[in-house]
């Protein structure tokens, strides 16, 4: 039985005969990547400050799932308060689509975790271990290497840290820094919760990446739908960029032409 191959490239991380095409994109600094670093930064900084944060000697956040308990920016709310939490993931949703409508991606390049982690935490990170694009190509066609599996060791950290200030928000800081030094056995929801959580994030970053958009993400199936003629999309302009050089002569030639 012969394989139907698609004439043409149908997903960025797929290649036309089905195999995976693991992107090693090359960084270009300039003003919208030095002000996306720092949007990101004070992202990771919030996600990992706000367990530790107290309002009137309460977390300021909470979820407690056990207790039916939630306590957001000082106020208490119950499980019988499920309106007002069905109105607060209406609010988001309404947010994130008009975003989508009148700026584009703002959500996917600037706030979306999976992103935020992945081009400002993890992808600097490899970067410092396996070099730049180049390099990382060189590791791919060799195999497995001491820097890609030291990479990974640190990836494996960062991922069991991340998970347990996750459960955090969950159990609580007073709590989780108990079961630190308790047995696992003493505290075995919560540690199987931090392994999974270990696991799945160690899988994305270091593994899945970008499919995770293309192929898992729902905000992105339903993103072509958000869109109106008037809102901002990322394209590539032919005139411009083709025929491809190192210099500027075909952006000079092209803007002539256009001109």
């Amino acid at each position: 039985m012969s394989l139907l191959i698609a004439p043409e490239r149908v997903l960025p991380t797929l290649n036309a005969d089905g195999t995976r095409n693991r992107i090693r994109p090359r960084l270009y600094d300039g003003r919208l990547l030095r002000a996306r670093r720092l949007a990101a930064w004070a992202l990771m900084a919030l996600f990992i400050g706000l367990p530790f944060a107290r309002m009137d000697g309460k977390p300021v956040m909470l979820l407690d799932v056990a207790e039916r308990r939630f306590l957001l920016f000082g106020g208490t709310f119950l499980a019988t308060d499920g309106v007002l939490l069905m109105l607060l993931m209406l609010s988001i949703f309404v947010t994130v689509v008009l975003t989508t409508a009148v700026v584009g991606r703002a959500w996917c390049g600037w706030a979306c975790p999976q992103t935020v982690y992945m081009e400002f935490l993890f992808r600097p990170l490899e970067r410092l271990f396996e070099g730049p694009r180049e390099a990382q190509l060189r590791i791919d066609r060799q195999g497995l290497s001491g820097r890609r599996l030291a990479k990974n060791v640190v990836y494996l950290g960062l991922a069991f840290g991340l998970a347990n200030v996750f459960l955090s928000y969950f159990v609580g800081t007073d709590a989780l820094r108990r079961w630190v030094f308790d047995a696992p056995a003493q505290h075995w929801t919560g540690f199987s919760v931090v392994m999974v959580t270990t696991g799945l994030v160690f899988f994305d970053f270091a593994y899945f990446r970008e499919q995770m958009c293309t192929v898992i993400c729902p905000y992105a199936r339903i993103q072509s739908v958000l869109l109106d003629p008037r809102s901002l999309v990322i394209g590539y302009d032919e005139r411009r960029g083709e025929p491809r050089s190192k210099g500027k002569a075909s952006w000079t030639a092209s803007r002539s032409r256009r001109a």
